[in-house]
């Protein structure tokens, strides 16, 4: 599925088999985007926490290297 505003990019909901195909044996960080206590009690493991109200405050927490995929 596509969603697509005025003010975002497009982004696609994907299944775990399209995530490996998409990534590769590329290491790629995935980002929980709900709140912290949501994070708390549950999340893929190896997800770091980035809710989406804080995303640019903690924008150290994303890989320098742009060519990393980041799956939120």
């Amino acid at each position: 599925m596509f969603t697509a505003t005025a003010a975002m990019t497009q982004y696609a909901d994907i299944d775990s088999g399209q995530l490996k195909s998409c990534t590769g044996k590329k290491k790629a960080v995935l980002v929980g985007s709900r709140t912290y206590v949501e994070y708390l009690q549950a999340h893929i493991p190896g997800a770091i926490s980035i809710p989406t109200d804080k995303m640019k405050m903690n924008q150290a927490k994303l890989p320098k290297d742009k060519s990393t995929p980041v799956i939120c």
